[in-house]
């Protein structure tokens, strides 16, 4: 550092610096009315930090928004993420960019969103497991903002809090017991809903994820010499678009004879819809309404919610049936989930640990009745 004197009497204090990307050298300057020791150690310091500024910025996109980078990142995010995990991460980035996406991303500071999920969740708006979701999206938009725009955002994400309340009772892993599920088949075939009754127990059956089951093709799916089913699709109900299954990956499922018998039912059933209905002759769904489309998983679910049960039943929820009767029946865990399409065992291990849970009970129960003399 050196020091000039103005005409005016003032001091400048001049600090050199060498740009990295021109390897030019330039130089920054601050005046003062004083020239001591004092202020010269002071200068020195404001001119180092100056310099450290132009330094950072030089590879910063100071300026960009929370949305501008958002948006950016679900471009990139977009190119390999299925229509419909792209929908349902933009659509929860969009409930903070409503708060904060006009905010600079180099101005936004942890508290900003940590905040922004309070007050939501005070006012019970968001739920813990949204919540959960936004922060998960969020850190990955920051982080792409300091991967490919020079922010340093790695403090914000590690700072990100999400306060442990507006918890919902999580009914994720609810599954029917067999006098329910018998139940629900009762009443549908007293209703004479006798397609739906074949949905409850192919699904119940197989394990299947509803869009997987409403995707299937009769004719290229089901293979019956080999008592199998390729699942190779599912049902994007958003985007009324057919796509990969969730996992991604194709897999095999069989079936017992029961369910073969069922399905010939079924496929007779949708053979004469379309010839009354004069549907396209390619259209070999094997469920579908009676204008040839893809039956909708909220009426399935709307004539699950009528029957008088003391729990809440939706198509979900039969698919975790078929888990628990598969653990009950003593399959073990990575047969079921290979059959249900999971990746890892998670899953089956909450069931079968509300299930054993309910064999404890018996247990103690028969032992307390329990007598030799």
């Amino acid at each position: 550092m050196w020091i000039e004197q103005l005409p005016n009497g003032k001091y400048k204090y001049v600090e050199r610096y060498e740009d990295p990307l021109t390897g030019k050298v330039k130089k920054v300057s601050l005046t003062h009315i004083k020239k001591n020791n004092r202020v010269e150690k002071e200068m020195f310091m404001k001119l180092q930090d100056k310099i450290e500024k132009k330094l950072d910025l030089k590879d910063v996109d100071s300026k960009i928004t929370l949305r501008e980078l958002s948006d950016k990142w679900l471009k990139v995010y977009s190119e390999n993420a299925k229509l419909s995990s792209v929908s349902r991460t933009k659509g929860s980035l969009n409930t903070l960019n409503e708060v904060l996406g006009d905010v600079q991303v180099s101005k936004i500071k942890a508290s900003h969103i940590n905040n922004y999920f309070l007050n939501k969740m005070n006012a019970r708006e968001l739920v813990y497991s949204s919540a959960s979701q936004l922060k998960s999206n969020v850190s990955r938009v920051l982080k792409h903002g300091q991967t490919y725009h020079g922010l340093y955002t790695e403090n914000i994400i590690k700072a990100i809090e999400i306060p442990k309340i507006n918890i919902t009772e999580k009914d994720e892993y609810n599954y029917l017991e067999r006098n329910e599920l018998n139940k629900i088949v009762e009443t549908f075939t007293q209703s004479n809903d006798l397609e739906l009754k074949r949905m409850v127990v192919f699904q119940a059956s197989t394990g299947m994820r509803y869009g997987e089951m409403a995707s299937l093709d009769y004719k290229t799916d089901i293979d019956f010499s080999d008592q199998s089913i390729s699942i190779n699709k599912t049902y994007d109900f958003r985007n009324k678009i057919f796509t990969s299954p969730k996992s991604g990956d194709d897999r095999i499922i069989y079936f017992n004879k029961d369910i073969a018998k069922l399905l010939r039912e079924q496929i007779y059933y949708t053979q004469l819809l379309t010839m009354s209905r004069g549907l396209p002759k390619e259209n070999t769904q094997l469920f579908k309404t009676p204008f040839g489309n893809v039956i909708q998983h909220r009426k399935v679910n709307s004539k699950l919610k009528k029957v008088e049960l003391d729990k809440r039943v939706r198509t979900h929820t039969l698919r975790h049936t078929f888990v628990s009767l598969a653990v009950e029946k003593g399959i073990s865990k990575d047969l079921i989930a290979k059959q249900v399409g999971h990746s890892d065992t998670k899953m089956i291990e909450v069931i079968y640990s509300h299930f054993t849970k309910g064999m404890q009970k018996q247990q103690k129960e028969a032992m307390l009745d329990f007598k030799i003399i």
